[in-house]
């Protein structure tokens, strides 16, 4: 009776998680799909929370949320001291006035572990995620929070299926508020006492998995140009590629190329085409959701068509290439994905070959008697500019 009474007064005072929300109005649904609000505790309460700097926390999220859609705002809360209801109820005053997409803040009070409360407005859930408190490596675990709630609340804008336990606030409430029932005086044994069974040992705390960090891919398709020799034009042709943006920094990209034939006239009519697949690694800089920049360096195959036409011959020859190319991307608004992509580079070929013209009515012929009708540079310089959709 008790403890059904004690649900109920939690019930009408925290009041039911709101099943059916009212739509939002159109500037409400605006700031909902924009806004990631983070309560930051007023004060601490010990060495253990001062380790998670809740101010390093936050300037952690914002790292990663860099490039996203999110924006972070950080308000001030109650007390780090603050009990769960203390803490929900300051939650839902800001989802009413500020109508964000997600409300985050962090329960310091256990001396091993934080609890990470994210609140969804829109249709009042309530989710929760528990880690470890390492004084040791207090970097990690402000990093292990961080990369938790980044990637919480960009499900939450994609539609994806959050990576935290969806827990009811009522029930949360009066687990907190329940104390373990006082243990009832025993009389003293008058006769020998039985002996009792030992305790059974504490079961090892379940430590957090890291959660995964997230990939973004973005197709590309782009204008490529490169010069091949002093003596050769300005090849033009087109490139594709696939990125992947791996957490906040990596990046990795698949990319194809063709460029046009060159053609040279002197000494003898010749064309030269070419073809490449390449494979990157790269890094990114702190991007903002404007622009996004990183440097690539990579390695790839390419393949040489060349045709003499006065003598009807034609061949292909396999090039090794090495590429290096520093990549800025611009977002054209930040609703859309469409971004303009630019970068410039050079490419390394190893083993680049000379094309040579024997004398007339000699098919093969010595070194020292061939004329050099292109001689390709060992270090080329490539651009390239085009558009790119980030999913």
């Amino acid at each position: 009776m008790v403890l059904a009474a004690l649900h109920l007064c939690l019930a009408i005072t925290l009041g039911a998680p709101r099943s059916t929300p009212q739509p939002p109005s159109t500037t409400s649904a605006a700031r909902a799909s924009t806004t990631l609000v983070v309560i930051a505790p007023s004060t601490s309460v010990g060495a253990e929370v001062d380790a998670m700097e809740p101010a390093r926390v936050i300037e952690a999220i914002a790292a990663h949320l860099g490039g996203s859609d999110l924006e972070l705002r950080a308000v001030p809360g109650p007390p780090a001291h603050a009990s769960f209801s203390a803490q929900l109820a300051v939650a839902r005053e800001l989802a009413d006035s500020l109508q964000p997409r997600a409300i985050v803040w962090l329960d310091l009070r256990a001396p091993s572990h934080a609890v990470i409360y994210l609140l969804h407005p829109a249709d009042g859930r309530l989710f929760a995620r528990r880690v470890q408190i390492d004084p040791d490596a207090r970097e990690a675990s402000i990093e292990a929070v961080a990369l938790i709630v980044s990637a919480s609340g960009q499900a939450l804008t994609s539609g994806r299926e959050v990576l935290m336990q969806e827990v009811d606030p009522i029930e949360q409430a009066a687990a907190e508020s329940e104390t373990p029932p006082a243990e009832e005086p025993v009389a003293p044994p008058t006769s020998t006492p039985t002996p009792t069974r030992p305790p059974p040992a504490p079961a090892p705390a379940e430590s957090p998995s890291r959660p995964r960090p997230s990939l973004t891919p973005t197709l590309s398709l782009a204008y490529l140009g490169e010069s091949l020799s002093s003596t050769a034009p300005w090849q033009s042709g087109a490139q594709a590629a696939l990125h992947l943006a791996i957490g906040p920094r990596l990046r990795l990209a698949l990319a194809y190329g063709f460029l046009a034939p060159a053609t040279f006239d002197e000494p003898q009519p010749l064309s030269i085409a070419e073809h490449d697949v390449s494979l990157f690694v790269g890094v990114g800089g702190a991007p903002r959701w404007w622009i996004d920049l990183a440097a690539y360096v990579g390695g790839g195959l390419g393949l040489a068509r060349w045709r003499a036409d006065a003598a009807g011959r034609s061949g292909v020859r396999a090039l090794a290439k090495i590429v290096a190319l520093g990549l800025a991307r611009v977002r054209f608004t930040r609703a859309l994905g469409l971004s303009l992509e630019l970068g410039v580079g050079v490419v390394v070929v190893p083993n680049r070959f000379d094309f040579v013209l024997c004398p007339p009515g000699q098919e093969t012929c010595a070194i020292a008697d061939a004329t050099i009708a292109v001689s390709p540079w060992l270090i080329r310089p490539r651009a390239f500019a085009g558009l790119a959709y980030t999913f």
